[in-house]
């Protein structure tokens, strides 16, 4: 498992970054004691499969899936899968609606860091 990145950019400049060949956009980065505790990652919603399935090949299957009730602004209701892989240390959570119905989210965390965190998604009534 490996991102992509372009490490002789000159500072200040873009540089894509691409997880499994997909290209995604760094949402949030945040480090403690000169190292990540948190990588939030947006991808286009349509990339979705791909990184599910290539995460379940790469991870093993997820120790933990629910589902998300999101609508649209026609007010359409779609349900939206949620996925975690956790090994007591870190975590990879693959939300399949991120910000908007066009995008889904890839995180990467520390639990520690977690831990201390709001929930990275709102329980809904239903779990």
């Amino acid at each position: 498992m490996a991102l992509g990145f372009d490490p002789k950019l000159p500072p200040g400049k873009s540089t894509p970054i691409t997880y499994a060949e997909i290209p995604i956009k760094v949402k949030v980065a945040s480090f403690s004691e000169d190292r990540w505790v948190l990588l939030i990652f947006t991808a286009k919603h349509p990339d979705y499969d791909f990184l599910r399935n290539n995460l379940i090949a790469k991870v093993g299957e997820p120790t933990s899936r629910a589902t998300e009730d999101v609508q649209d602004r026609m007010r359409v209701h779609f349900v939206g899968e949620l996925l975690t892989w956790d090994n007591g240390v870190s975590s990879i959570h693959l939300e399949e609606y991120g910000d908007d119905l066009d995008s889904s989210s890839l995180v990467f965390a520390l639990d520690d860091y977690l831990k201390q965190q709001k929930p990275l998604s709102k329980p809904s009534p239903d779990r």
